[in-house]
């Protein structure tokens, strides 16, 4: 499965599934559901200024703003920008123990975890380079149900690992809008999740 086809346009919900089945090299067995989400006409200052923290467009700070208030709309779970992910490559053994650094400075000796994908808590150094990668998604929701949201331009990869790994149980792409004229007051986006389980009569 590559990394590569990066895209940021609305291809429409069968033109996603296409998108999305060309990295997998194979029938997509997700389910690809069409979402709208209402943007906020008014701002929570200190949420949208840490949205556009970084090098972005005022574009997709907005969205990763609009993806926050839509999930904090459900009320579903946590909510934060840009958080890091362990992904841990194939035959890693399933514990190492290594030195770890301490918010004082000072190292200590602990048992790691490297074959567990999960959401990497803030300056978490509990990880190993050697053993799996570190992958950033624009906004995730953390509670009842974890969600993933890619904002604008973004690859197949980063869209549907958290999903395949299993960190999160639906994973959404919210495209640039394909003409704006100021900030958009509704957008479009993509939710993928795994399709229910078949229930079993007896």
């Amino acid at each position: 499965m590559s990394r590569y086809y990066r895209n940021g346009r609305d291809l429409g919900r069968q033109g996603t599934i296409a998108w999305l089945e060309k990295w997998y090299s194979e029938p997509l067995d997700l389910e690809v559901q069409k979402i709208h989400i209402s943007c906020p006409v008014s701002t929570d200052l200190e949420h949208y200024q840490e949205a556009k923290k970084g090098k972005q467009t005022e574009l997709h700070a907005f969205l990763k703003y609009a993806a926050r208030c839509w999930l904090e709309e459900q009320g579903i779970g946590s909510v934060s920008y840009e958080r890091r992910l362990y992904i841990p490559d194939d035959d890693v053994p399933k514990f190492i123990v290594q030195g770890v650094c301490q918010a004082d400075g000072k190292s200590v000796r602990v048992k790691i975890d490297t074959a567990t994908p999960r959401v990497l808590i803030r300056d978490d150094c509990g990880w190993d380079s050697r053993y799996g990668s570190i992958l950033e998604v624009d906004v995730l929701c953390e509670g009842k149900s974890n969600i993933s949201i890619e904002v604008g331009a973004t690859r197949p990869y980063n869209l549907l690992t958290p999903l395949l790994e299993g960190i999160v149980q639906k994973a959404v792409w919210i495209p640039f809008p394909s003409s704006v004229d100021g900030l958009p007051s509704v957008v479009t986006g993509y939710a993928v999740s795994f399709p229910p389980s078949p229930i079993c009569s007896v």
